[in-house]
């Protein structure tokens, strides 16, 4: 099966830290994915790399890179027990467009497709042990990758810690019977990121 190996994001490495996120040579090992720093480059993710796909070459003008890494060992965090990534949020302005170009580039196919409201249709990929969300909204101008969301063990301890402005308060996730909160624009990371509570067993 084809899997997301590494985000690479931009910005400056004071901004990740304060989060908890602690990088090694530019890496940050969170489960089987990494997220590589390069801070030449401005704030946000700028391209991902994936392996085990059947065609190479960029998803719908997503910048992608192929190559199977083998994920360095970096020391945990103490402040964020992430078990995992849960899911990569991808904004397009086509749903269907964006879908067949991640079909055609990793094999795996467009699972469900969810109607958000206002006019905002979500459709899933599974790309290992990630979800790749893909969100269409006809203001967008481009496909881009928009966010990620961690999972962690500890929702309610970091959001206590880290305090309202930092994170938002937890709330229902989509997702039965977990909870969501996400980071503040004045943190700095330039684009999207969230934590979650585990699946229920």
């Amino acid at each position: 099966m084809a899997r997301i190996a590494q985000l690479v994001v931009g910005g400056q490495p004071t901004a990740w830290s304060s989060i908890g996120l602690t990088f090694v040579d530019g890496i940050c090992s969170v489960g089987d994915f990494s997220l590589r720093l390069d801070d030449s480059l401005e704030p946000g993710i700028s391209s991902w790399t994936l392996s085990r796909c059947i065609s190479d070459g960029d998803i719908d003008g997503i910048s992608t890179n192929h190559a199977d890494l083998t994920q360095p060992a970096t020391p945990d965090s103490n402040t964020l027990d992430i078990v995992g990534v849960d899911h990569v949020v991808v904004f397009t302005n086509d749903l269907e467009r964006t879908s067949s170009d991640v079909a055609r580039v990793t094999g795996e196919p467009l699972r469900r497709i969810r109607e958000a409201g206002d006019g905002v249709r979500q459709g899933f990929h599974r790309l290992g042990s990630v979800i790749v969300e893909i969100v269409e909204q006809k203001r967008v101008e481009r496909t881009f990758l928009w966010g990620f969301v961690l999972t962690v063990n500890n929702l309610d301890e970091i959001v206590r810690h880290m305090g309202p402005d930092v994170l938002s308060p937890p709330r229902d996730a989509v997702q039965p019977g977990r909870r969501i909160a996400a980071f503040r624009g004045g943190v700095g990371l330039g684009t999207a990121v969230a934590l979650m509570t585990p699946e229920r067993q």
